[in-house]
């Protein structure tokens, strides 16, 4: 709870006294809900963010990984994570820029996930080095 309301406490507060936090696409703090003219996006925003996932997932957007219960989501985040990390092809078929990877996992232990982590790296037959731009919070 500590660590959530240091992260609010950095913000300002808007004129309706609620926390906002700086919009990475246009500079704007104010994240209201506001209409926008589609003629003014239109000039805003004359091209696509990069793909970090070329056909899927671009630059800024979240990739939440969704099925049921023990149907191996976490395996799936480690070898995407992994092969963003390391810019390689997902699948024999999607592209990946490498960059740094945040997993957000709030069931494991952390010797559990480094563990599965590990499994899955050598699976993969990557070197130990590729582990160095995925970060975990949990």
């Amino acid at each position: 709870m500590r660590a959530i309301a240091g992260s609010a406490a950095k913000y300002e507060p808007n004129n309706n006294g609620q926390h906002t936090e700086p919009d990475h696409e246009t500079g704007s703090e104010d994240n209201q809900f506001t209409p926008r003219p589609v003629a003014e996006l239109d000039k805003a925003f004359t091209g696509l963010r990069q793909p970090v996932i070329d056909g899927l997932v671009r630059r800024g957007d979240v990739c939440n990984v969704i099925a049921p219960a023990k149907a191996r989501k976490s395996w799936l985040t480690y070898h995407v994570a992994m092969t963003i990390a390391t810019g390689g092809t997902l699948w024999d078929t999607f592209e990946c820029t490498a960059g740094r990877v945040l997993i957000i996992d709030n069931e494991l232990h952390e010797t559990d996930f480094t563990k599965r982590m590990r499994d899955v790296r050598k699976a993969l037959k990557l070197p130990q080095d590729a582990l160095q731009t995925i970060d975990h919070v949990s």
